[in-house]
């Protein structure tokens, strides 16, 4: 039984190698949306600020009663100011559509690719035990039974150990 066992910890190494790629990109990808969440929340604070900065400057603009070229000095560089932190909320929109979003879908694929490996190694479980039942069956009874060689044969179809004489 040299060939199913070595089958068996061919699959037993699949699995572990799909569980280790799993967890790993589902590690990086986890910091890779912390990272570029927190990028996006410190652009929108800065945007916010600047809108701040631009509002308080056309207020003085306003306020300002005694020197007109000031007042319309001001007034260009708010307006100027204002449309810099509109490209910076396009900038923000953009990241969070463009990229966060398909690094956040990453979530769904490893959860779902863990639930897959899972019932994969399940069922190899669920083989190896029937193999093992069959191997006890098989020690009891003769080797040419056809009823024991057309089970084997439907369980395990590429290993060929037990043929009909």
């Amino acid at each position: 039984m040299s060939e199913v066992s070595s089958t068996v910890a061919n699959r037993e190494g699949q699995a572990k190698f799909a569980q280790s790629r799993v967890a790993t990109v589902e590690k990086y990808y986890g910091l890779f949306c912390e990272t570029l969440g927190s990028v996006i929340r410190k652009s929108a604070r800065l945007r916010d600020k600047g809108d701040l900065f631009a509002h308080h400057l056309k207020e003085y603009a306003q306020a300002e009663k005694l020197n007109n070229s000031s007042t319309t000095s001001l007034m260009t560089f708010a307006e100027n100011f204002a449309a810099v932190q509109d490209y910076r909320d396009t900038e923000i929109k953009r990241l969070e559509a463009k990229v966060l979003k398909p690094f956040m879908k990453y979530g769904t694929v490893c959860k779902n690719m863990k639930a897959t490996v899972k019932s994969n190694q399940n069922a190899w479980d669920r083989e190896r035990k029937q193999l093992a039942k069959l191997e006890k069956l098989h020690q009891k009874l003769p080797a040419s039974d056809p009823q024991v060689v057309r089970f084997y044969q439907t369980i395990c179809p590429s290993v060929n150990e037990w043929t009909v004489q």
